[in-house]
């Protein structure tokens, strides 16, 4: 009767199994075959997604203690998933403990269940030793498996053991950039910058650091660790293709990049840029700094210009005497005359004007 019963179930032909089940009635001396019969029953409500009811008819053909090792072995194991899936961690794990007290080789998968119940309990010692067991003992261990110990070490604040096993992830499965980036905030969470970088650097050639954020914190991240001019070599080309949206902050950002890294006609390429799109004073003033210092009068004096057009200067004193220095360095010193006399009237600059104009009537 058993046998047709667990035919019916093969057919899914759960509600037939049902009735003859129910029909199946061994009385009480005949302990063994109570405890077949409540085993059948535990499949059949598991398979009919009915786990509580299944895990009580585990629970009483448990509880008869007729089964032979490997029939217990089944049911206690069959049990524990039913407690996992239904939320009674605890329960799971008394079930797993004996479970694993009488079966001598267990395989991954039960190292993984253990794991993951032990996990939810915050019981982490013994959630990273079934979770590194099943790890360790599977060729190909499913990704779930690493995610769930990743997680484990962060719970327990084991950053060296979370950064070692991220290590091993990215060489598993390295076109995962959550990884990457994750190795390399565990690294500055250690405080090895360097390596944090290395990690940054691996990902970005691997093709894997595509959004603007990503890029832009790759590039801060140089400037953090001075070194500026692969900051402004990731920058430039992320502009160029439209990785990073061309937006003044953006060529700005740039512009500074180059300059701490001593490449001035990099920088005055992009606060020009910089001014295109921005069209505020503000910018010219700056690009007009940035050209005095490569001794470029005339985009000096062209900057300022511009400056003044737009309106708006917070210093324009400053803006005059930058004006009045490229005229005479240009020659022109009429010109310059003209602009320190402009100067004059600005009690911000008016002594340094002043100046300007006996130098240049002693010249």
């Amino acid at each position: 009767q058993l046998t047709r019963v667990h035919e019916l179930m093969e057919e899914n032909r759960h509600e037939q199994a049902l009735k003859r089940l129910q029909k199946i009635r061994p009385t009480e001396t005949r302990k063994y075959e109570q405890a077949l019969v409540q085993q059948t029953y535990g499949y059949l409500y598991a398979a009919r997604e009915e786990y509580g009811l299944a895990i009580e008819a585990f629970e009483k053909c448990l509880a008869l203690s007729v089964l032979p090792p490997t029939a217990r072995k089944n049911t206690l194991y069959n049990l524990a998933q039913l407690q996992l899936a239904s939320g009674d961690v605890t329960r799971a794990i008394v079930t797993l403990e004996q479970w694993f007290k009488l079966e001598t080789q267990a395989t991954p998968q039960a190292h993984a269940l253990a794991g993951t119940a032990y996990a939810q309990v915050k019981r982490y010692a013994e959630a990273i030793k079934h979770l590194q067991q099943a790890i360790a003992a599977g060729s190909e261990a499913p990704e779930t498996w690493y995610r769930q110990l990743l997680a484990v070490y962060y719970d327990a604040a084991r950053y060296k053991a979370a950064a070692r096993l991220l290590e091993q992830m990215t060489q598993q499965f390295p076109q995962r950039k959550a990884y990457w980036l994750q190795l390399s905030s565990v690294y500055r969470r250690l405080q090895d910058d360097a390596k944090s970088m290395a990690v940054l650097e691996l990902a970005y050639q691997q093709g894997l650091l595509t959004s603007e954020r990503e890029l832009t914190e790759l590039v801060h991240y140089y400037l953090y660790m001075d070194m500026p001019y692969q900051a402004g070599k990731r920058l430039d080309k992320a502009l160029q293709e439209g990785a990073v949206s061309s937006t003044s902050q953006h060529w700005r950002l740039l512009s500074d990049t180059w300059l701490h890294a001593k490449e001035t006609q990099y920088a005055i390429s992009a606060m020009q840029r910089a001014t295109e799109l921005a069209q505020d004073a503000k910018s010219n003033l700056r690009l007009a700094q940035l050209a005095f210092q490569a001794e470029d009068w005339s985009l000096v004096i062209h900057a300022v210009d511009q400056a003044f057009q737009i309106g708006g200067l917070p210093d324009p004193g400053q803006a005059r005497l930058l004006k009045g220095m490229a005229h005479y360095h240009r020659g022109d010193y009429q010109a310059a005359r003209a602009v320190f006399e402009q100067a004059l009237s600005d009690n911000s600059v008016q002594a340094e004007a002043r100046k300007w104009r006996v130098y240049m009537a002693l010249g």
